[in-house]
């Protein structure tokens, strides 16, 4: 969905062939997304406590992507609850090379309104019936 949200003026999201949300990118974003804390520790023995960090103000369970070595998670309280990360891994000493606070990419807007991950959904729901 990253081409989408470059290059679409309007998004429909359709889930088992219904119609469940249609907008611009920023429309479906403001919607059905959250602000995301993105965090990339420095050395990656340290994914796992970072992620207990963002448990502590994520609105939902953290994820951790192991090949890009961060861990993200939506949030409620934006900015607060990026100052208190912040807060939260410096008490740690955990050091990071890069922290930020972001808008939900489509991928996780289709994750929210759907309840699964876009790679999860079968683009051929007909190969089933064969």
């Amino acid at each position: 969905l990253e081409e989408a949200d470059q290059l679409a003026r309007d998004v429909v999201i359709v889930d088992h062939g219904k119609v469940i949300a249609a907008g611009t990118p920023d429309e479906l974003k403001s919607q059905a997304g959250r602000d995301v804390i993105e965090v990339r520790p420095r050395a990656a023995t340290d994914l796992t406590a970072v992620r207990e960090v963002l448990a502590s103000v994520a609105a939902e369970d953290p994820r951790v992507d192991d090949d890009m070595h961060r861990v993200y998670a939506p949030v409620d309280g934006g900015a607060t609850d990026l100052s208190t990360v912040v807060r939260m891994l410096d008490e740690r000493s955990l050091t990071v090379d890069d922290i930020g606070l972001r808008r939900p990419t489509l991928d996780e807007v289709f994750l929210t309104l759907t309840g699964e991950p876009i790679d999860a959904v079968d683009p051929d729901p007909s190969a089933d019936a064969a």
